[in-house]
């Protein structure tokens, strides 16, 4: 199982929640989000059970789904699905023996995101990426669970 794509969409989402928070929410989230990362890389043995693909990929649905809360509920909601987002993908990279240099450079592509100055479209902006981390996340999960008939012979033969 190749984790690397829904971590690094969970990472994203992340960011994106954090470019829609309110400032002061940023750096509570981001360092919740870095401490339980590592905190959970520390603590997480060697040889621990992967996390399914399911549970990566609903993760990432209601990570980018905080973007569409107004203001005062992400600024509440940022920082629990922060943390949730660095306990998975610190647990998922150890269990997976992926180096933790994709940890850091999902890490730095967050904070780069959470740092950036408020434009006027970013709330547009940052709804329409998330609109998309959705629909990819929802495709991955969806199309395991489709079943194709394969090959049967044609009535006519």
């Amino acid at each position: 199982m190749n984790l690397s794509v829904p971590l690094i969409m969970l990472t994203s989402a992340a960011g994106l929640v954090l470019l829609k928070a309110p400032r002061n929410a940023r750096l509570l989230s981001l360092s919740l989000l870095w401490s339980s990362a590592a905190m959970s890389f520390a603590l997480t043995p060697s040889r621990a059970e992967l996390p399914t693909d399911q549970m990566l990929w609903g993760l990432v649905i209601i990570t980018a789904a905080v973007a569409y809360f107004p203001e005062a509920v992400a600024m509440k909601l940022a920082p629990t699905v922060c943390s949730a987002a660095g306990l998975v993908c610190g647990a998922a990279i150890k269990a997976a023996g992926i180096p933790p240099h994709l940890l850091i450079l999902a890490g730095a592509a967050t904070a780069l995101l959470a740092s950036t100055r408020r434009w006027p479209l970013v709330d547009w902006g940052v709804k329409v990426v998330c609109s998309w981390l959705i629909a990819v996340a929802v495709l991955a999960v969806a199309l395991p669970l489709i079943t194709t008939p394969g090959y049967e012979r044609d009535h006519m033969n």
